[in-house]
């Protein structure tokens, strides 16, 4: 069965324009405002999530470093409204997948089911074009994953806990040193 050129075309150009109708009704939902009086309802999933990112070993964790805190402000504060609202759903998409494949939500999972869930999260938003994250990370804001992974990290390695517990921390650099060997066993440096 051959199709003329005619009706190639015209399948190409009704697809072409679906798309752009598609992304543009999905990026107006994100640049619209966001309800982030969501974001306090959700600080104890957000705790929960950050604490499974870094968790209390021997040193202090995401939880003891108030890390979550640190996001919702961030959140509220320091993101684009896309990115926002991809952090928002986001949340709801982690209690929604525990739900369907756990039967709980995620505070109520165990360590290693959190974990899990994490991992599938991160393998999900994976893409191995980096033209096409880069396109993505444009239109709506990075990924929900990264944001969380990101906000984690930055909030617990500028709290003093994380600071003076977890990295090691010279109040009073006397010199500059460009490169600095670590001893075995040392922890990362918070500052040079």
């Amino acid at each position: 069965m051959l199709i003329d050129r005619k009706k190639a075309i015209a399948y190409m150009v009704f697809l072409v324009a679906g798309l752009v109708v598609f992304i543009s009704i999905k990026w107006f939902l994100r640049v619209r405002g966001v309800n982030l009086t969501a974001l306090t309802e959700k600080r104890q999933l957000i705790a929960e999530l950050s604490e499974t990112i870094i968790p209390r070993t021997d040193t202090a964790g995401a939880k003891d470093a108030h890390v979550a805190d640190f996001i919702i402000a961030m959140v509220t504060y320091g993101l684009s409204k896309p990115e926002q609202w991809t952090f928002l759903i986001g949340l709801e998409d982690v209690d929604r997948f525990c739900v369907s494949r756990l039967g709980q939500n995620f505070i109520s999972c165990s360590a290693i089911q959190r974990t899990e869930v994490l991992r599938f999260f991160e393998e999900s938003e994976w893409t191995s074009f980096r033209v096409a994250q880069k396109i993505r990370n444009k239109l709506f804001g990075r990924s929900f994953f990264n944001l969380l992974k990101w906000l984690t990290a930055i909030g617990y390695c500028s709290s003093e806990v994380g600071a003076t517990e977890a990295l090691i921390y010279d109040y009073l650099p006397d010199v500059y040193k460009g490169c600095i060997q670590l001893e075995a066993g040392q922890s990362a440096w918070a500052i040079k």
